[in-house]
C-alpha cells in the first residue's frame, strides 16, 4: 500500500518552463520495477502550443473583463433578426433580450434634447445600421443623459464591429473625458451651426477658416493673407447691394479693432445670394480672443429662418395693426384709428383744419342700384381724398358715407379753403346702372384748430353745424364754421 502510495505520488506530472530555450513542457515521473533494479523514468512532452492557447485564452477573459469594465452599457445588435441582447446595462430594470425599437424607446426616456434624440433615431435605423456595418464605417455620438434629481451627465455612444462578421454591430456607452465634452459642444453648438468659423490676426491681416460646410459655395477661402481684400471680393460677389456697403465697412480690419476695442463684440445682418441665386440672410459675429495682439474669432450663421419668421411676424403685426385702424372697404382710417390719430395731432402741433364730409344722394344710389354699387362709390370717393390730398393727412371714414380729413398744419385759412372747393368739386359724379342714373356730391363742414377747438370732439361738432348749414341751403359746397350762414356752392 505504501509503494502504490508512492508510485500516485510520483507519478503526477508537472510543468515546466525552460527559460533558455522558451518553451513549455510537460514532465511526467514513472515508477518502473525490473526485477531486483527499481526504476525512476522522467519523461517529458512538449506542449508550448497547448500552453500557449491557454494563456491566449486567459488573456482574452481578461480582455473581456477590462472591455465590459470600460463601459458602462454593451449591447449586441442582430442586424438580420434586429434583436438587441443587452450584455451590460445602465438600467437595473432592462430587458436582457428585446427588439431595437424597444432599445430606442428607452434611450429616448433617458434624452431630454431633441435634436439628440433624432440623432439617435437615424443611427439607430436598422438599413442604416447594415449599410455601416458592411462598410465598417465608425460612428459615435455624445449624449446628454438625464439622471434622477442630478445634472445631466454626458455619454458617448459608439459603434462596434466584428472584423469579418457583418450580421453584427455592438454598440457600447462610457463616460466622455472633460476635453472631448467641450470639443463635442463646440462641434455641436458652435460649428455645426456656423457656415464658418474665422481665426483672424487684425494686425497683420492674415485668417484661418477652422470650419465651414464642405457644400458651402459661398465661403471665403481656407487661408491667407489680404483678408480685407477677401472679404471685399467675397461681399461684392454674394452680399444683396442694399447691404453691401454695410458689409464691406463693418468687416473692414481697422473698422473691427476699433469696435471690439469699444464694444467687445459686435454683430452685423445682411441678404446674400448663394450659387443658385437663392436669399439666404446671414449674421456675423466679431469678437476678441486675444485683445493685446489684435486676434479675433468670426462666426457666421445662417439666420434665414429666424428672419423669415420674425418678418412674417412683423407682417402680420402691421396687418393686424391696420385692421384694427384701417376701414376694411375703403383702407382710410377707421373711426377708432382716425380719432386717436387726429388727438394725438392735436396735443402735439395744435394748427390743423377737420373737414366733415357727407356723400350727398348716397342713399338713392343704395336704394335704385344696390349696396354693391353703394359700396363702389364709397371706393370711389376714398380714392379721390388719398389722390388729392397730402400723405401727412388724416383720412378718417366715421361711418356710412360720412368721412372725417384732417389736415395737418394748416394754418393759413386760403389754403384750407383751396382744398375743400378742389375736393367738393371732384367728388361730383354720375353713376349710371341699367339706364338708372344718380348724381352724388360731397357736402364738407369745416372747424379750425385752435381757434374753435382743440380735441376732436369739439371740433367735430363745429364742422357738423357747418355742415349741416351747406345740407340746408342746397348741398354741394363747403362752409366753415364760422362762415356757416355764407355757404360756398360748389
Amino acid at each position: 500500500m505504501h509503494t502504490e502510495l508512492c508510485i500516485l505520488k510520483i507519478g503526477r506530472s508537472s510543468q515546466l518552463f525552460f527559460l533558455k530555450k522558451n518553451v513549455w513542457v510537460e514532465a511526467k515521473i514513472f515508477y518502473v520495477d525490473a526485477g531486483e533494479r527499481k526504476t525512476l523514468l522522467f519523461v517529458t512532452y512538449d506542449i508550448d502550443s497547448k500552453k500557449r492557447v491557454s494563456l491566449l485564452e486567459k488573456e482574452r477573459d481578461d480582455i473581456l473583463d477590462a472591455f465590459l469594465n470600460l463601459y458602462k452599457a454593451i449591447v449586441e445588435v442582430d442586424l438580420h433578426t434586429k434583436q438587441v441582447y443587452v450584455l451590460k446595462t445602465l438600467e437595473e430594470d432592462q430587458e436582457e433580450i428585446c427588439r431595437i425599437e424597444d432599445m430606442i424607446s428607452v434611450l429616448f426616456h433617458r434624452l431630454t434634447v431633441e435634436s439628440e434624440k433624432e440623432e439617435v433615431r437615424k443611427l439607430l435605423d436598422i438599413n442604416y445600421l447594415k449599410q455601416l456595418a458592411l462598410e465598417k464605417t465608425e460612428k459615435s455620438l455624445e449624449l446628454r443623459f438625464q439622471r434622477a434629481n442630478k445634472p445631466f451627465q454626458w455619454i458617448e455612444m459608439k459603434l462596434l464591429y466584428l472584423p469579418k462578421k457583418d450580421d453584427k454591430i455592438y454598440i457600447v456607452f462610457g463616460n466622455t473625458d472633460r476635453e472631448h465634452i467641450l470639443n463635442s459642444i463646440a462641434e455641436k453648438f458652435v460649428y455645426k451651426n456656423s457656415d464658418y468659423f474665422y481665426y483672424l490676426d487684425l494686425k497683420n491681416d492674415y485668417y484661418i477658416r477652422y470650419s465651414g460646410k464642405e457644400d458651402d459655395d459661398t465661403l471665403p477661402s481656407q487661408e491667407g493673407w489680404g483678408y480685407c481684400a477677401e472679404m471685399i471680393a467675397y461681399a461684392k460677389k454674394y452680399v444683396v447691394s442694399e447691404d453691401l456697403e454695410k458689409v464691406i465697412k463693418c468687416m473692414n480690419p481697422q473698422y473691427a479693432m476699433e469696435r471690439l476695442d469699444r464694444e467687445g463684440e459686435y454683430c452685423i445682418s445682411f441678404g446674400m445670394l448663394n450659387g443658385d441665386k437663392e436669399y439666404r440672410r446671414k449674421e456675423i459675429i466679431f469678437r476678441y480672443c486675444d485683445e493685446e495682439n489684435k486676434i479675433a474669432l468670426i462666426q457666421r450663421n445662417d439666420i434665414t429662418k429666424e428672419y423669415t419668421y420674425k418678418k412674417k411676424q412683423q407682417e402680420r403685426f402691421a396687418l393686424a395693426k391696420k385692421e384694427a385702424n384701417n376701414d376694411g372697404l375703403t383702407g382710410v382710417y377707421n373711426r377708432t384709428g382716425g380719432i386717436r390719430l387726429i388727438e394725438r395731432q392735436l396735443r402735439e402741433h395744435q394748427d390743423g383744419a377737420l373737414l366733415l364730409i357727407d356723400l350727398d344722394n348716397f342713399k338713392m344710389i343704395n336704394d335704385r342700384m344696390g349696396h354693391l354699387r353703394g359700396d363702389e362709390v364709397l371706393k370711389n370717393c376714398s380714392l379721390v381724398l388719398k389722390e388729392n390730398l397730402r400723405a401727412s393727412d388724416i383720412i378718417v371714414r366715421i361711418g356710412g358715407d360720412e368721412f372725417v380729413v384732417f389736415l395737418k398744419d394748416a394754418n393759413n385759412r386760403g389754403n384750407v379753403q383751396q382744398c375743400a372747393s378742389n375736393l367738393a368739386r371732384k367728388m361730383q359724379k354720375t353713376y349710371i346702372y341699367e339706364e338708372k342714373e344718380v348724381a352724388v356730391s360731397a357736402s364738407i363742414g369745416i372747424a379750425l384748430a385752435p381757434y374753435e377747438g382743440n380735441s376732436f370732439e369739439e371740433l367735430y361738432e363745429k364742422a357738423d353745424k357747418a355742415l349741416y348749414a351747406v345740407k340746408m341751403d342746397g348741398k354741394k359746397g363747403y362752409s366753415f364754421y364760422e362762415d356757416r350762414k355764407d355757404w360756398i356752392n360748389v
